[in-house]
């Protein structure tokens, strides 16, 4: 979100995007595919708006998923 936000990049926003990439692994799919592009930025950059984790997902992908999607990037977890 701070990415979208104030173009600040940095491991935390690295942290957010490893988060995503376990979902598409997870998943088999690019979060939010079905949505509109300016509408999902828009309410990742204000909301921190994230894709919803599958139900047969493993325990430990979803909180490792849910840390690395933090709305606080201080408390996402460390590289």
């Amino acid at each position: 979100p701070e990415a979208l936000r104030d173009q600040s990049y940095s491991t935390k926003s690295d942290v957010w995007s490893f988060g995503i990439m376990l979902y598409e692994i997870v998943a088999h799919r690019e979060p939010h595919d079905n949505e509109d592009l300016i509408s999902t930025a828009i309410k990742i950059r204000d909301e921190a708006y994230t894709p919803e984790i599958p139900e047969d997902c493993p325990p430990l992908l979803r909180e490792i998923m849910q840390m690395c999607w933090k709305k606080d990037p201080n408390e996402r977890p460390v590289c």
